[in-house]
Order: structure tokens, then C-alpha cells, then sequence
């Protein structure tokens, strides 16, 4: 495919300009703006049009590459990866939304329910969050869908005061981490998780359509800001089937 002009962007904001790069590339290939085997502007080319030096740029170029979203070919250019369609299959080194990652593998992602509540802490998420006594959260509960298809339940928890607006359905869209960047100036740059087996009870088995008694993957999550401030929780139970994991390993 031939080489072609990045869509303009103005870059420069409360995030740092590699990570900003980086974001933008991502979404412009999670938005199908950029597509499989489509070839980058050379790095002089592409930093002329971000208006950021060519140093920043052959940083996020570099992450976007370990990563799996571009491929670069010596002497020939950089090139965007073709995602996996086959299964789910998510580097679990990579903090992406999940909306994000059934996109850019050909999947449409949505919601069959979504419940979002705004209350006390439990003591362990108050202490998660480093919140103060009396501050409350949000708590957001999903039911996820790939093509129509439940693929799992998720359960998050934010600081009240993260949303200078109450959080409505109709705006949260699919993408939690979206929001937060569009609508609280948030960027979550890093996440500690924890992936362990759980047992699917009752209210499971009606959320995830699994058998009560049966194996499901259970991930939580903290996720924190630049600053290493914790900003979200998370839950995630999947079923078994649905998701696999892959970490790449290094010495």
C-alpha cells in the first residue's frame, strides 16, 4: 500500500509528547484510519507533519513496534501489523481498553448492560485508591459484548471527584479509558494486575452465561496516572474460553 499523509494533530498537552504519539498512532489504527500493511511517512516525513522532533517520534515509534502495531522493515519503512483474528489474544504486557482490542482485531465491541452507581467505598477499595474518609466513587459495571456475543463482566471503581460531571450511560461509550482522557483530562499510563482462576457463583453464571461450579479468569487491576497516583480498580471475569493472555517474556 502506498505511503500516505497522517491526519494533522496538535500535539502537546499535561501527558508527555512521546506518549502523546504513541496514543495518537494507536488510535488512529484502532479507528481503522490506519490499516493493516499501510505504510508510515519516513520519520522526517511523519515528525514534519506532528510538529515534534525526530528523537520523540523514533521513541514512540519504538514502543509502537515492540508492542505489535508496527512492523519496521530495514531499509523499506514502518509498516502497520496485522492483529489476530483468530481468538482474543492479548499481550498482557499492553495496557489497552478492551473496546480497543476487539477493533483492531475486526471485532465490534458493545454493551448488554451497564449499571453505574455512585456510593461509599468498601474499606479495601478506599484504601486502593488512596481516597480520604467520606470521599465516595463510582462504580461502573458492565456486561461486554464482541459482535453481540457476551465476552464478559467487568466492575470499575473511581473516585467521585475524577468527573467534574455526573458519568451518564449514553456518554461513558465503550471505552472507560477513552472517557477519562476526553472528558477528565485523565491518562492512565500504567496498571498492576493480578490474573487468578475464580469459580463461577450464581450471578456470575447470569452475567458471563456460564455454568455455576464451572472455571472463569478473574483479573484485577489498579491503574495509575503519570504521577504513579492510583486512579481506577478494576474486575474482570472472563470465561475461560474467551480469553487468552500472552506475555512476552525477556532476559
Amino acid at each position: 500500500m502506498k505511503n500516505f499523509s497522517i491526519p494533522p494533530k496538535t500535539i502537546g498537552s499535561s501527558s508527555t509528547l512521546v506518549t502523546q504519539i504513541y496514543k495518537y498512532i494507536v488510535e488512529l489504527i484502532e479507528n481503522g484510519l490506519l490499516k493493516f500493511g499501510q505504510q508510515l511517512p519516513s520519520e522526517p516525513n511523519l515528525a514534519k507533519q506532528l510538529s515534534v522532533s525526530r528523537f520523540s517520534l523514533r521513541e514512540a515509534l519504538q514502543r509502537l513496534e515492540i508492542e505489535g502495531y508496527v512492523i519496521k522493515r530495514r531499509g523499506i519503512g514502518t509498516y502497520v501489523n496485522k492483529p489476530s483474528v483468530n481468538i482474543n489474544e492479548f499481550g498482557f504486557e499492553k495496557l489497552h481498553s478492551l473496546s480497543g482490542n476487539l477493533i483492531s482485531q475486526g471485532y465490534q465491541p458493545g454493551l448488554k448492560e451497564i449499571q453505574i452507581n455512585y456510593e461509599d467505598p468498601e474499606e479495601d477499595i478506599r484504601e486502593i485508591l488512596a481516597l480520604e474518609k467520606g470521599e465516595k466513587i463510582i462504580k461502573i459495571q458492565r456486561v461486554r459484548t464482541k459482535d453481540n456475543d457476551v465476552v464478559g463482566w467487568t466492575i470499575d471503581y473511581l473516585p467521585e471527584s475524577i468527573s467534574p460531571e455526573k458519568i451518564e450511560e449514553e456518554s461513558l461509550g465503550f471505552s472507560l479509558y477513552k472517557y477519562l482522557e476526553v472528558h477528565c483530562d485523565v491518562f492512565i499510563s500504567h496498571g498492576k494486575a493480578e490474573i487468578e482462576p475464580a469459580i463461577c457463583d450464581e450471578m456470575l453464571s447470569q452475567k458471563i452465561n456460564q455454568p455455576i461450579g464451572s472455571l472463569v479468569t478473574k483479573v484485577s487491576q489498579i491503574h495509575y496516572k503519570e504521577d504513579d497516583s492510583p486512579i481506577l480498580y478494576s474486575l474482570a471475569y472472563w470465561p475461560i474460553s474467551e480469553i487468552k493472555l500472552c506475555v512476552i517474556r525477556r532476559r
